[in-house]
Parts: structure tokens; sequence; C-alpha cells
């Protein structure tokens, strides 16, 4: 059975965070900064809203938070056309990739209020909604600017986001842009309390464990450990660029993009590979004297976290 389309991309553009307020039965999709697909209408900031109620899914701009004095960055994509199949460089997109506009979302248990996260300014976002669901002013939106868990060089990357039990949990990845040592990337999951605005760490990980492959054809393999953040398409290598296995491009490098809960607390993470939004498939590269087509091969991940009385230990060592 395929899936039902609720929106199309000319619409919303690309979004990621998804949030539901059952009373209402509407969805709320938040902008993703993704580098060969452009944002919809409300830009960086957009917070679109699919309401179910009648049937018919509608699509509808809810809230702008760029206009609410929220800082999420600038669109930066360049040469996007009218055709979603034609392919694109995008430069200014690659390095912007999981650092502009918004990652994920989800509703407070009482409906209320939705929090996102800020790629941009790295913060944990509040916006009172109300119910019945009400359009938020500058007075409905309050940032918590996200505790640095111990990165190197101060680079950390939030952007899971899941209420339960009265908190709200943030994912945050350990970046290495600058050091570029694998030893340098890390997890960790924070719990954020509404009542004291604190944040406090609850787990790390660390994220050079075995990963097995990426890709394979039989006889050639290539590895799927996960990589220190790049900013540029030159910094692609070992493989290098469309010289992988079955002439794919790969260059994993993690985001820590859902926290789930499971019955017995514990926790399963999901992790997104950051280049397959960089890369696309069958596009350009960021050289915009290259038209040679790439396929961006990725490799995600999914994590359980075990619920011990209370402690959180990674199960198996992430065997």
């Amino acid at each position: 059975v395929p899936p039902n389309q609720l929106a199309f991309g000319y619409v919303a553009g690309a979004v990621y965070g998804m949030a539901y307020q059952r009373s209402s039965e509407t969805i709320f999709a938040t902008a993703f900064m993704k580098r060969h697909a452009g944002f919809g209408s409300l830009g960086p900031g957009g917070i679109y809203k699919i309401e179910l109620s009648g049937g018919t899914p509608v699509v509808t701009d809810f809230v702008d938070l760029a206009t609410l004095g929220v800082s999420l960055g600038s669109d930066v994509h360049t040469g996007l056309g009218a055709s979603a199949t034609a392919p694109t460089h995008a430069p200014a997109a690659f390095d912007a990739v999981g650092k502009n506009a918004m990652g994920d979302a989800d509703i407070s248990d009482d409906e209320e209020t939705l929090w996102v996260t800020n790629l941009f300014s790295r913060t944990l976002v509040r916006i009172d909604i109300g119910l019945p669901l009400q359009t938020p002013s500058a007075s409905d939106v309050t940032e918590y600017p996200i505790t640095d868990p111990g990165c190197s060089d101060g680079e950390f990357r939030p952007w899971a986001v899941t209420v339960h039990d009265g908190l709200v949990y943030v994912g945050v990845v350990c970046s290495a842009e600058t050091s570029q040592n694998i030893a340098d990337l890390e997890a960790y999951i924070l719990s954020f309390d509404p009542e004291s605005e604190a944040f406090n760490q609850i787990f790390q990980m660390d994220l050079d464990y075995p990963r097995g492959h990426i890709s394979s054809n039989g006889s050639t393999s290539e590895d799927a450990e996960w990589l220190p953040w790049i900013d540029e398409w030159t910094d692609i290598t070992n493989p290098a660029p469309d010289a992988g296995v079955f002439g794919q491009t790969m260059y994993p490098q993690p985001i820590l993009t859902d926290i789930e809960f499971d019955n017995d607390g514990s926790m399963i993470l999901g992790f997104v590979d950051r280049f397959g939004h960089q890369g696309g498939n069958q596009n350009y590269s960021t050289d915009t004297n290259d038209t040679e087509t790439y396929e961006a091969a990725v490799a995600g991940d999914m994590i359980r976290v075990c619920n011990d009385g209370g402690t959180f230990t990674l199960e198996n060592n992430a065997a």
C-alpha cells in the first residue's frame, strides 16, 4: 500500500521535524536545510501545519519564527530551478546542512507547547501554541541555549528533541570539524527541565564504534565508520568522489536526529548520515564548472541505550 500524500514540496519545501496535536488533528512540520531542495514560502524559520480533520489534508503556513525574533540563518540555496529532477550545484548549501534552520520537533503531553531545535543558534525553542490551537506571537516563544557537553573546540551540533514524562530530551553530536579527529566524535543526550530551565547530561557515547560497510560489491567494500563533519566538497577523500564501489560518493557524518523511549524506559537513538543531505542522488558537486553527476551512498544507524535502574547503558557496546 503506498503512503498517503499529505503535502507537496512546492508548498512546504524541505521539512524534517514533525509533531502532532491530536486534539486539533494537526501535524506541524519544520523547515529543513537540505542542499538540493529549497525551503517553502516561510524560509528557514518556517513551521507549516497540515490539518487532517476534514479528511483531505490542508497545508498552510503556521508561523515564521524569524519574524518573531528567532535567528535561524539565511537561505543560502543558489541555482535551484523549477524542476525537481534537474541537477544543481548549490555550493553554499553544502556546509549549511545541520547548521541552518531547524532539526527535530515534538509536542508536550498537554499538547499546548511545541518544542523545536534551532540548529543555527544551537538553542531549544519553546513555542506556546495553546489548546485550542492559536498562532503564536513573539511573547509565546522562548529560546534556551543548549549546554555544550564538552565537545572539542566547542563544536556541538544539536538536532533530536523528544518529550517524555515532563522532561524534554535533546540529542547532540560533537562534530570534530576543526580537529578532524575521529576520537573527538561523540554523542550526548541532555535532559531539559521546563520548570528549572536547566540542562543535564544523562548519556554519552563515543562514535568510533565498528559499523561494518557502507557499500559492497562482494569483493570490495567501503567502511561505514563515522567521520568528522566537513564543510567543502573537496574534503571528500578515501574514496574520492565517484571513486567508491559502483562509482558511488560517500563520506558518513553523524547527526543524532531522533530519540524514542521504549516501554521499559530504554532509549532508541536514530542517527542520520549528514552526507545524504549534502550529496543528493545523481546531482552535481559544488564546483559550478563540473557537470558530472554523483550518486551519494549513505549509512545511518539505530542504537539502543538500556535503562538499567535509571542508569543509561549502551546495549552490547553498540555491537
